[in-house]
Order: structure tokens, then sequence, then C-alpha cells
């Protein structure tokens, strides 16, 4: 079994108690934190990594530190714990939010611009491309100062380029096309 194989099955076998339970998004409050603390302690990561720290101490440092969590997720990190896969949790944590986000008919965009945008502009461009593409956007937002003007936005694999490079590039090519 591969490394995704198994993280989707755990993934997929959370969203199910949790849809069955009503709590799915409690869950991906939950798993979206676990991630977060993993990625972000290279101690807790660290620890359960580590063949050598026996289970008990990884399941009561793990109860320890999400001791707000449902108890539903807290027995299922014991469970990974315990099967000896914690070092696929940050990798159920994403399938997890995949799940939740096919659900409810969400796509993930990434806007680039040239400056910060507020989260008014935000929601116009979430707006716009929900009504485009019949799926609610939620765009998550990134600066990059190479991009003279406009915005860029991915959704899946297609770009939508709104910059000022694109437009001007853009309107050479019809330039040279009318001149032939």
């Amino acid at each position: 079994m591969t490394d995704k194989t198994v993280a989707k099955r755990y993934a997929k076998a959370l969203f199910a108690i949790g849809e069955e339970q009503g709590k799915s998004e409690i869950f991906a409050k939950n798993m979206k934190d676990l991630k977060e603390v993993i990625e972000e302690n290279n101690e807790v990561r660290h620890m359960l990594e580590n063949q050598s720290i026996d289970n008990t101490q990884k399941k009561a440092a793990m109860k320890a530190i999400f001791a707000d969590a449902d108890d539903s997720v807290k027995n299922f990190m014991s469970l990974v714990i315990d099967k000896n896969r914690s070092y696929f949790f940050v990798d159920m944590c994403k399938y997890f939010q995949n799940l939740i986000e096919e659900s409810s008919n969400t796509v993930k965009a990434i806007v680039k611009s040239a400056v910060v945008l507020s989260d008014e502009q935000i929601g116009k461009i979430e707006t716009k491309f929900s009504a485009l593409i019949k799926q609610n956007v939620k765009a998550q937002a990134m600066v990059d100062p190479a991009l003279i003007g406009g915005v860029q936005v991915m959704i899946g694999d297609k770009l939508y380029d709104g910059t000022v490079a694109h437009q001007i590039k853009q309107l050479s090519d019809n330039l040279k096309e009318q001149r032939c």
C-alpha cells in the first residue's frame, strides 16, 4: 500500500465518522490545527516520526496538545499512533480538507497580486469566480512583487491571468496579427 493510499483511507474513514456524527466542520478545524502544529513545531514532528519513542508517550503528548479537540478526533489520533502511521498525519489532514471541500462543492484558488489585497477584494474575486465556474471558490491570497499589476488566479490546473504584463502581451500579439 502506498503512502498516499494509507493517508486517503484514514482521511476517508474520519470524514465518514464526521458526516455520521454531524461534526464535519469541527473535525475539519481539528485536522487543520493538527496539520499546523506538526508543520510548525519540529519537536512534535520529531516525536511523531521517531520510532524509539513509545506510542503511549506519543498519545499522551497529543492528548495534552489537543485537549480541546473533539473526542472522536483524539481517538483517531490515538488509533493512527497505535498503527504506527503517525508520519502520515499531514497527508491525512490534507486529504481530509479535500474531502470537506468536495462535499461542499468548494475549490481552492490561489490569487497572486503585486500588492496585498483587502478582504473585500478577495471576496469579490471569490464571488466572480464562483459564478464563472459554478462552484464555491475559497481564495488564498499571495503577494508576487514580480507582477506589475492585476491578478493571477489559479484554480486547479487552470490559470486566469489578468495581469498588466499578460494584457500587454495580448495587445502586442493582436497588433502583430493585424500587420500580417
